[in-house]
């Protein structure tokens, strides 16, 4: 209820939106009586008028569902983003930010819902060979998977407007030796888009948000969609903040629409997680269709005890406590893992409840820098057990333990993989970071002039170092073999140049991506830009969806859980929700908030000043100075 009142009050404070957001339904109901033209209202201009490869109607363009009846908090948030040159749209899961801002763009281009079309510009010449759907608008995230999300609720016409924000910018090196990456896209060589819809913005830093601002022209009309629940940036103060508090003033040419309500979903799990990412914003612990206990019993949310998942059909959300122990907690978790995946959903007799190459598991950390007692439960230990179990040439073939240069990676044949670095824009078919993928193929590597002894299969390495390890009078074997790691670390900078003169590793491997690229790996700078992926970091996951995500909330790692984190976790499911947990983690999760404030102002409010400690200054508009804060 204070998530509410603070939302609501964004509208309470501002009459001359009111008055015009009244004039807009009146217009929607009766043109004439609100004084506004017809034409305005229910624009459809003619084919002539509109670029080439455009549909020709608002109803031809599949962003409008004309069945679906706006309230009225829809349509004030409709002339909001309509109205002002730049507008942000904020909304918990649930609230039909998608829908809205489809529709906004059916305004922008088309008319109607009383928004004025923007002009068409800059569509002769070179712009329009680059791709006909991208015509003026560009719609972009900061990873690749926010931006295939983009794809998957735009129509197939808009798809070539979807890219990234390095792609859109068109980062390239400095000279052809160069590892440092500038944007070809600035003052000099501005954008020629006349839209910019930026979604997943709280993932977008103030550092890159400059460069936005640098390459814009001053004609750009720009919307930003976002969460201000969801996790901020690693690596930089969050630009998102200080756009909605210069939409609370309506300073700069901003604008703010705050949706609340949180409207129906497709499927009754999707409407169940809704309630539970709801109730993790407002501090309660979550109430789940069944849990099961520290006895293993499974309960149902009436308190009646089942004796199996299979015996409940219509189930979508879970709970398993496991020991608080993480050595003994991670046992448990794979061995729940297995027992998932060993199942299938009840309506498709052929899709698993956890499929491991489709689905998602997300855990607090990668477990890289934590000295025992956590990593267990965390991203690099869990990868390396699941590996083992699903992966379905585990069981018949041994991983190779693979010298990457910096580092050393474990993989087998089928292993469920993820680029942890984006290519070069421009690059064919870019893969970016964040998409996944599969191994196809592992060989050794002719060129490496390593000790090939030491890397290779398993079972001949420890046999090697045991060996080695045998003319040392004194040494234990067995504890230089229980010493031998196998951690990954996730290291990889955005815009890292790799050239074919670069050291390399002492295998080749074959990736397929789930875009239908594929990549062959033989450097190390290469080996070092993947990762395992059977399990994720909710960092990672950010942006992206899965029919089924399975959240590690142990309190084991009580140092990285917190609202937010279980917030963002929980709303990457579109079907079905399972948290494995201990009560005191899920407790820590739920009344721990990253970000003090109840209300969105309150926690824009703090946002700033953490920015203004940091000395951080923001330029909110491409005709403003650096100078805002």
């Amino acid at each position: 209820m204070e998530n509410q009142r603070g939302l609501a009050g964004v509208t309470s404070r501002d009459q001359h939106d009111k008055r015009k957001t009244a004039a807009s339904v009146k217009a929607l109901e009766n043109p004439k009586r609100a004084g506004m033209s017809a034409s305005l209202v229910q624009h459809e201009p003619s084919a002539g008028i509109l670029p080439p490869g455009l549909p020709p109607t608002r109803e031809e363009s599949g962003l409008v569902d004309l069945s679906m009846q706006l309230d009225e908090s829809q349509l004030e948030s409709l002339s909001r983003l309509g109205s002002y040159r730049y507008a942000s749209l904020i909304g918990a899961a649930g609230t039909g930010k998608t829908t809205l801002v489809k529709r906004v763009i059916a305004g922008l281009i088309y008319g109607g819902d009383g928004i004025e079309p923007i002009p068409i510009r800059n569509m002769g010449g070179n712009h329009l060979s680059e791709g006909i759907g991208r015509l003026n608008i560009a719609s972009v995230a900061f990873t690749g998977k926010a931006t295939q999300n983009m794809k998957n609720m735009l129509p197939k016409w808009l798809h070539p407007s979807c890219r990234t924000i390095h792609s859109l910018l068109e980062f390239a090196p400095e000279s052809p030796d160069s590892k440092i990456f500038k944007p070809r896209r600035n003052a000099e060589n501005p954008l020629n888009e006349d839209l910019l819809v930026i979604d997943e913005a709280s993932m977008v830093g103030i550092n890159l948000w400059h460069l936005i601002m640098d390459a814009a022209p001053s004609h750009m009309r720009i919307i930003l969609i976002g969460d201000l629940n969801q996790l901020v940036p690693v690596a930089d103060q969050p630009m998102f903040p200080h756009a909605l508090a210069a939409g609370l003033t309506h300073e700069h040419g901003w604008g703010l629409a705050a949706l609340t309500k949180v409207h129906r979903q497709k499927g009754d799990g999707a409407n169940k997680i809704v309630g539970i990412a709801h109730a993790i914003l407002q501090g309660r612990r979550p109430t789940f269709d069944m849990e099961v206990n520290h006895e293993g019993k499974l309960i149902d949310s009436k308190g009646k005890v089942n004796p199996d998942l299979q015996v409940v059909k219509d189930w979508h959300t879970l709970n398993i406590q496991v020991p608080d122990n993480p050595q003994l907690a991670q046992g448990y978790i794979i061995a729940w893992l297995k027992n998932l995946s060993d199942r299938f959903i009840p309506e498709n007799p052929t899709r698993r409840l956890l499929d491991p190459y489709l689905d998602f598991v997300l855990t607090p950390g990668n477990g890289a820098n934590e000295e025992g007692y956590a990593s267990p439960i965390q991203q690099i230990a869990l990868n390396h057990r699941m590996s083992e179990i699903f992966n379905p040439d585990g069981a018949k073939s041994e991983p190779y333990l693979i010298d990457a240069g910096r580092e050393e990676r474990l993989y087998r044949l089928g292993d469920r993989v993820m680029a942890t670095k984006n290519e070069a824009p421009g690059t064919k078919g870019q893969v970016t970071n964040g998409t996944l993928g599969v191994i196809t193929k592992i060989v050794e590597n002719g060129r490496w002039q390593g000790d090939r002894a030491r890397f290779g299969k398993r079972s001949d390495v420890l046999a090697h170092r045991q060996a080695q390890m045998a003319l040392f009078e004194g040494e234990s074997i067995d504890d230089e073999a229980a010493k031998f790691t196998l951690d990954l670390v996730n290291i990889g900078n955005i815009g890292d140049v790799k050239v074919s003169t670069e050291r390399q590793a002492s295998h080749i491997i074959d990736i397929e991506y789930e875009t239908g690229e594929t990549r062959t790996y033989a450097t190390a700078a290469e080996m070092c830009n993947t990762q395992l992926a059977y399990a994720l970091t909710t960092h990672k996951s950010q942006g992206s969806q899965a029919d089924t995500v399975v959240v590690i909330a142990h309190s084991a790692a009580k140092a990285q859980l917190n609202r937010e984190w279980l917030y963002t976790a929980a709303t990457r499911a579109s079907r079905r929700l399972i948290f494995i947990s201990t009560e005191y983690g899920l407790r820590i999760a739920v009344g721990r908030q990253q970000l003090s404030g109840a209300t969105l102002e309150a926690k824009v409010q703090r946002y700033k000043s953490l920015s203004t400690k940091a000395g951080q200054l923001v330029r909110l508009s491409p005709d403003l100075p650096l100078r805002e804060r």
